[in-house]
């Protein structure tokens, strides 16, 4: 190149001291630095909150500007990702809000589940927790254990669980009512029934 620098690489084929010396020999010989020297052109930055008008030089600008200066490119930079964490942020608060009506409906649906086996039980002869009916199956005795622990046998709850819940709301020495005895004897008879029959409670 026609720069007057010394070549310091060791390959014999080069040509030109750097890139710049190679671009502005491409532009020399093409003519596009005589046809872009005095090339101006006015434009307005595309930052949102900037506006203002600037001179684009093609001479200096070979590359096309979008903004006035680089402190508006690096703003516009950060405006960029705030927009994209609003963005993921509004994406998420969705997700929970979506999540939330799930399980609202999941639960009105269980405790319409629930209002349905006892207007069932109700209809043949009362709910067996709070009656004197002795369980005898081993259907009945879940029954009893997963009415007396205010749940629905829908397989949501392990049957231990549901024993747990309805010992520590029916014990004598909690619950101070006076069927609460009545309905802990029976889950206990609805126990031991199941465990005569290999389930494990």
């Amino acid at each position: 190149m026609r720069c007057g620098k010394k070549l310091t690489t060791s390959n014999p084929r080069a040509r030109y001291c750097s890139a710049a010396c190679r671009q502005r020999e491409y532009r020399q010989s093409n003519g596009l630095h005589s046809y872009m020297a005095g090339y101006e052109d006015e434009r307005i930055c595309q930052r949102a909150s900037c506006g203002r008008r600037y001179v684009h030089r093609f001479a200096r600008d070979l590359h096309t500007r979008m903004y006035c200066s680089d402190a508006c490119k690096a703003g516009a930079y950060r405006d960029r990702k705030r927009e994209e964490r609003e963005a993921y942020r509004r994406w998420q608060e969705d997700q929970q809000r979506q999540q939330q009506q799930r399980e609202r409906q999941q639960e009105r649906e269980r405790q319409e589940q629930r209002e349905r086996q006892r207007r069932a039980r109700s209809g043949s002869g009362g709910s067996r927790a709070g009656g004197g009916t002795k369980a005898t199956t081993g259907t009945e005795a879940r029954a009893v254990i997963y009415d007396a622990a205010g749940l629905v046998d829908d397989g949501t709850t392990s049957l231990r669980k549901a024993y747990r819940m309805a010992a520590r709301r029916w014990h004598p020495d909690v619950n101070g009512s006076p069927e609460a005895t009545r309905i802990f004897q029976q889950v206990e008879q609805a126990v031991a029934l199941l465990r005569r029959m290999g389930e494990t409670v």
